[in-house]
């Protein structure tokens, strides 16, 4: 399993065959997040490199450092995409990007979800997306809903935490029987002890990728400063870590 990042909580997963860019097309400004850099996007969509033609697009919910229905809008015009995972979300970018997706029969989901109810969506032989609702952080954007997702290949599983609550075990639970290669959490889930305990209980990544952070010119709330300094203090308690914070960064994990 190859893993790419491209910003803030974009990832490029490489496993099994295919390619998942998960959560890799957001580009609103004024945010304390890094969004997907000009020069990026335009590679994207005009030169040959691995963000290219991905089979598929997947978004862990809808908020604008995550999701930004035009970019994806100009990225589905420029490349070809197999399937098409969604945020549930409302808005006339969002509308016009799934009247798009319709009108061009490219196989497109929402991903709305019951709490606690994963559903798994089943591509191709050894190859499944399982998404489960979970409530977002209290940290910002409180009171809505940020999937919990989990990419399998051949035996694999990647689990995006995204911006998941850590305050309740009970949605992690699915996970418990799986055998996790990777886990992306961002900085607070892995700063707080009650995301700590889900991490090493239930989750017990073989690799633990912390991610959500802003390049180093763009960390105005020091969100880098607190990785170190958590780093020092626990990252003795898992098997391995991996922090994601520059462009197109690429580390491999599992077999």
């Amino acid at each position: 399993m190859r893993i790419t990042f491209a910003a803030n909580a974009g990832v490029l997963v490489e496993a099994g065959g295919a390619r998942f860019l998960v959560d890799g097309l957001h580009h609103t400004p004024g945010l304390p997040f890094s969004m997907v850099p000009d020069e990026l996007l335009e590679r994207m969509n005009t030169q040959e490199n691995q963000f290219r033609n991905v089979d598929y697009l997947v978004f862990t919910h809808a908020h604008p450092d995550h999701y930004t229905p035009d970019t994806v809008l100009d990225y589905v015009r420029h490349n070809r995409v197999g399937r098409v995972f969604l945020p549930a979300a409302g808005g006339a970018e969002h509308d016009r990007l799934v009247s798009w997706l319709r009108d061009r029969q490219v196989p497109t989901r929402i991903l709305e979800h019951d709490m606690e109810k994963p559903h798994t969506y089943f591509l191709k032989k050894e190859l499944h997306l399982t998404a489960a609702g979970v409530p977002h952080m209290k940290t910002s954007w409180p009171d809505s809903v940020c999937n919990c997702v989990v990419l399998t290949a051949c035996g694999e599983n990647a689990v995006f935490l995204s911006d998941c609550d850590l305050q309740s075990e009970a949605y992690y639970s699915f996970l418990k029987a799986a055998h996790i290669t990777a886990a992306f959490v961002n900085p607070y889930f892995f700063h707080d002890c009650a995301g700590r305990k889900i991490l090493q209980e239930i989750i017990a990544p073989d690799c633990l990728f912390i991610y959500h952070m802003p390049f180093a010119n763009e960390d105005k709330t020091g969100l880098r400063g607190l990785v170190r300094q958590d780093m020092k203090k626990y990252g003795d308690s898992f098997a391995r870590i991996e922090v994601l914070v520059e462009q197109e960064q690429t580390v491999w994990v599992g077999e």
